[in-house]
């Protein structure tokens, strides 16, 4: 789907013709580029946590366990008739 953003058809017709033709998506700078379709620099949209998490290689699980002690912290402030027992 984001290719068709990207890029649209032309980034799809080399890669069914040609084995060797290459996409590079760089996720950092927001770009995809085929030079075998003559697409130089094709901006993309990918929102900030998105991008972020794909950089650092984290699944959004891997960013909510990095909060758990903020999480904890957290829970044990909460009123106590709040508190689900487990």
């Amino acid at each position: 789907m984001w290719c068709a953003r990207a890029g649209g058809p032309a980034l799809w017709a080399p890669t069914t013709t040609c084995a060797t033709a290459e996409i590079c998506v760089d996720v950092a700078a927001r770009i995809v580029t085929c030079e075998a379709a003559g697409v130089g620099a094709a901006p993309f949209r990918l929102d900030d946590d998105a991008r972020d998490r794909l950089v650092a290689g984290l699944t959004q699980l891997e960013v909510t366990l990095r909060a758990a002690d903020r999480i904890a912290a957290f829970e044990r402030a909460r009123a106590p008739w709040l508190h689900i027992s487990a």
